[in-house]
């Protein structure tokens, strides 16, 4: 089991260069069960929903941290190394992580913000598995043929929803089968929520898919994967996302600047057959897609896939002429794709196919379309969050903890659907350096590689997996993918691939080689032990957040807070569960009049607005508690507070004027008139603020019908007593 391996050294190169195949002692069964381990993590998570929500989220880190333990623990008994951080993707990644725990010091909301550091930590620590057990070229292209084949299942699985083939409420292996494919949208989502962070994510596959092709020498696998390849094209094209489709045009031509001559030719015979192939599928398959033609539809895409694998495999010998060409002159390099060109014309004249619906596509691609428009307006609303903390940002989370204060219209969004921006709100300017130091050192890294190495199968490779990065990166800019962890891990395991190969050359700044960092593996193993133990409080927590919510939901309040209080206990800085106890306790006060549980709820509500300052609910929250005890002037202002947190919604202006209804009762039973006036006045006051807001949204919105019906109630009460 066990086997040793030289490590080699370059010496007398311009590059420094310094290559280690592999570490000098290891158990290969061992490092491969763990290969497959991370593996195993990358392929399942789409499945649970892209790792959104944290119900599906803690278990897969669960999943890291064993990993991680076995590993570590074997570098400490087995091969008795140190990790050591030297490149600069790795320095980059480390100090966004570090920001990432000092913001919950002064975050918006400490909750979100402790759940993305210890989301952040998690993703370095996966990082650093990959970048030290995928060592050799055969593991690399086993993860991204498993990538590829996982895509295809994902894109199938829709399409097995939308023709009834999947219950939606099954749950096998603990997966949401619901809403794989909206029909009323007629999007293809598949188990990742998002039909736009789906289509990157099979851009992404796409991009390593065609990569396999050009690495590969054998006809017959280079059939297979054309074969697989219509089924990912038919799947991106059947998301419908226009921002994909731009994103990957791009990244494939930036991608085909950056090829060797040899392998353009190859890329663009590739890219050609694809092209040709779903403009002549897809009118069908669409068709009946929409026609509830399940047997044709399949027929028809097995059929697509078989004819494109054997044009595949034609093309495999045609480009293997061109480039054995001794000397070949740019015309001829390019006279088969012109080639290529006419006949695709000729076939579409020939067949009355005009790809009108590919143009309607395209045309579809502005900045005029209304999704487009509220992006920019998500966009200017972040900023104005980002100016108000530039430096070091609010925290993990801070667009979720803010964006409702500083909207420019009413909308619901939990992210800002723009990566950069994200950072930009949580972890402010310092961070989105750090994130694009980053990117920048991923892409240095490769241009010094592929200056001192003439290793062509790894330049190739990673040119690819940088294009993909890009793709995933760019289409950040514009949607929502980095929020599901399961498109975190895959961008994450192409940028582990990038740092291996290249972190075995000296990186150097003004002559100088990066200092190294050394971590003693037994540090490694101590903190990841108590990470694991933490995620199974975590993990613990979350589920009884679920079912104290269940049982509120039915009543039983008292199991609710039981739940809540675990819920409490086990997540650090859980303000929700905080607020929702004070709401029981303060419900169960109203029926039992028992002193302590108002004083039980007042404090879970302190706790709650201690770690969220700026959720407005909570806010509001507070509000009811003080007028509730009599305070009524300290009660107005706390819920005027939270008007402000959220100015358009509606339902915490119709709450104030209730309020002040009902302490103009109060003071009218005492005959204090004066008092009652002043009260609806208030009202009054908090309704020209609700009109300022309202008139400054950029979309019209009106007042809601039950907030009017408060509002001519005060205002007759007011004009009785002024009579």
């Amino acid at each position: 089991m066990a086997a040793k391996k030289k490590a080699k050294t370059v010496k007398g190169t311009k590059s420094k260069l310094s290559v280690i195949e592999s570490p000098e002692r290891t158990l290969p069964l061992l490092e491969k069960f763990l290969q497959y381990g991370l593996l195993l993590i990358v392929l399942l998570s789409p499945y649970y929903r892209g790792l959104y929500f944290d119900y599906e989220r803690y278990p897969f880190f669960l999943a890291v941290f064993i990993v991680a333990i076995i590993y570590f623990l074997y570098q400490i008994v087995y091969q008795r190394k140190v990790i050591t951080i030297k490149t600069p993707i790795e320095y980059f990644f480390l100090f966004t992580v570090l920001l990432y725990g000092l913001s919950i010091l002064w975050a918006a909301d400490q909750g979100m913000a402790f759940r993305e550091f210890f989301s952040s930590i998690v993703y370095f620590i996966f990082f650093l598995l990959v970048t030290h057990l995928f060592l050799t070229k055969q593991s690399k292209k086993i993860f991204l043929i498993a990538f590829n084949i996982n895509a295809v299942f994902l894109v199938l699985i829709g399409f097995f929803y939308r023709f009834g083939w999947v219950n939606p409420l099954s749950r096998p292996l603990g997966m949401s089968m619901k809403d794989l494919f909206l029909t009323a949208s007629g999007r293809l989502h598949s188990s990742m929520q998002y039909p736009n962070t789906f289509a990157a994510y099979l851009a992404m596959a796409i991009i390593t898919l065609i990569i396999l092709h050009l690495l590969e020498e054998k006809p017959i696998y280079i059939s297979l994967w054309g074969f697989i390849l219509f089924f990912l094209q038919t799947g991106l094209y059947f998301t419908y996302s226009r921002g994909a489709l731009l994103v990957f045009i791009i990244t494939s031509v930036v991608l085909f600047l950056l090829l060797k001559r040899k392998e353009k030719i190859k890329y663009l015979l590739v890219l050609m057959a694809a092209f040709v192939w779903t403009i002549l599928f897809t009118p069908r398959l669409e068709n009946f897609l929409f026609n509830n033609l399940p047997g044709q539809f399949f027929g028809f895409l097995l059929l697509g896939s078989l004819v494109q694998a054997f044009s595949v495999y034609l093309l495999s010998f045609l480009w293997k002429k061109l480039v054995n060409l001794s000397k070949p002159s740019i015309r001829t390099s390019y006279f088969t794709v012109g080639i290529g060109v006419a006949l695709v014309l000729v076939i579409l004249i020939v067949l009355g196919l005009k790809p009108a619906f590919l143009g309607d596509r395209f045309r579809q691609i502005t900045l005029n379309t209304i999704i487009s428009q509220e992006r920019w307006i998500f966009y200017g609303d972040g900023l104005k969050i980002f100016q108000a903390r530039p430096i070091a940002g609010w925290g993990g989370g801070g667009w979720e903890a803010r964006y409702l204060a500083y909207q420019s219209y009413p909308y619901f969004s939990e992210n800002s659907h723009n990566y950069f921006l994200q950072v930009m709100i949580e972890i402010g300017i310092i961070g989105l350096l750090a994130t694009i130091g980053l990117i920048i050192g991923l892409f240095y890294q490769i241009y010094r590689f592929k200056k001192a190495n003439k290793d062509g199968w790894n330049n190739l490779l990673i040119l690819g997996l940088g294009a993909a990065v890009f793709l995933g990166f760019f289409h950040g800019f514009i949607d929502v993918d980095f929020a599901l962890g399961s498109f975190y891990f895959g961008i994450l395991a192409f940028i582990a691939f990038i740092n291996q190969i290249t972190r075995s050359q000296q990186i150097t700044i003004n002559n100088r080689h990066l200092f190294e960092l050394k971590i003693p593996t037994w540090v490694l193993f101590s903190g990841v032990i108590f990470l694991m133990i933490f995620s199974f409080f975590l993990i613990s927590g979350d589920r009884a957040k679920i079912r104290g919510g269940y049982f509120a939901s039915h009543g039983d309040l008292n199991q609710a807070i039981q739940y809540h209080q675990k819920a409490a206990s086990s997540i650090p800085f859980n303000s929700q569960s905080h607020y929702f106890l004070s709401t029981y306790y303060r419900q169960l006060f109203n029926t039992q009049k028992q002193t302590d549980l108002r004083i039980k709820s007042e404090y879970h509500n302190e706790k709650a607005t201690s770690y969220s300052p700026f959720n407005f609910r909570f806010q509001e929250n507070k509000a009811v508690l003080k007028i509730e005890r009599g305070d009524f002037e300290t009660g107005l202002n706390e819920f005027e507070k939270a008007i402000y947190l959220a100015p358009f919604i509606s339902t915490t202006y119709e709450r104030y004027l209730q309020t002040c209804l009902s302490v103009a009762d109060y003071y009218l039973m005492r005959s204090e008139k004066n008092k009652a006036i002043h009260y609806l006045e208030e009202g009054l006051r908090i309704d020209d603020i609700y009109t300022a807001f309202l008139e400054g949204s950029l979309r019209p919105k009106k007042k809601t019908t039950a907030y009017n019906k408060i509002l001519n109630e005060l205002k007759n009460k007011l004009q009785e007593i002024m009579e």
